[in-house]
């Protein structure tokens, strides 16, 4: 009698644990292939990667343009902001590039709620319209420069930024920590302005 009291014991919580396998979504088949349900995501395909490649690109407009601020930061103190000290100068960068990271604090929620193409498109419309009235700036106007170049764009980089992230993991399973990296890889050794080039 003692020795059947285990046996039992072992068959019920080995029962239990299968139990929790299936649960779990770890059942696989007798060829050792996972079940997936129909709403896991494809993992690859052409949309997916097509996906990949359109938020690769946002971020590559979006953070590019923040790294390559050097160059308006020496153009500004040279030319058209000489009134200004760089470091007031330098808080047009700072702005854009604060702003560009943690306005996903708003893009985020609204994201789970099903906002992605508005956020793109709203988004994508502030950079674009910051950069068309950057040119209605005159020569010694910091805090239009400031208002359009910093806040604007920054705004408008922090409402893409994070859909564009989250977006992957609609796409992909397996390979989604591949695939976030490549869409987050910004290549902005190639544009920092160097001073010996002036």
């Amino acid at each position: 009698m003692s020795v059947a009291q285990p046996r039992i014991r072992d068959a019920l919580v080995a029962h239990e644990k299968s139990n929790a396998l299936e649960e779990l979504g770890h059942v696989h088949s007798s060829n050792s292939s996972p079940v997936f349900s129909e709403s896991d995501p494809p993992d690859g395909g052409f949309w997916a990667w097509a996906t990949a490649f359109g938020c690769f690109l946002i971020q590559f407009c979006g953070f590019g343009y923040v790294s390559s601020f050097g160059v308006y930061q020496d153009f500004y103190t040279r030319i058209y902001l000489a009134n200004q000290p760089p470091s007031a100068i330098s808080w047009i960068g700072a702005l854009t590039s604060f702003l560009a990271d943690n306005v996903t604090l708003i893009s985020g929620p609204l994201y789970d709620r099903g906002w992605f193409y508005q956020l793109m498109i709203v988004g994508s419309a502030l950079q674009s319209l910051s950069l068309f009235a950057l040119s209605f700036a005159k020569p010694g106007q910091f805090y239009l420069i400031l208002m359009v170049q910093g806040v604007f764009s920054g705004f408008g980089m922090g409402l893409t930024y994070g859909p564009c992230m989250a977006v992957i993991s609609q796409h992909f399973s397996k390979r989604r920590t591949l695939v976030m990296s490549l869409v987050a890889v910004r290549f902005t050794n190639g544009c920092r302005y160097s001073s010996d080039h002036a």
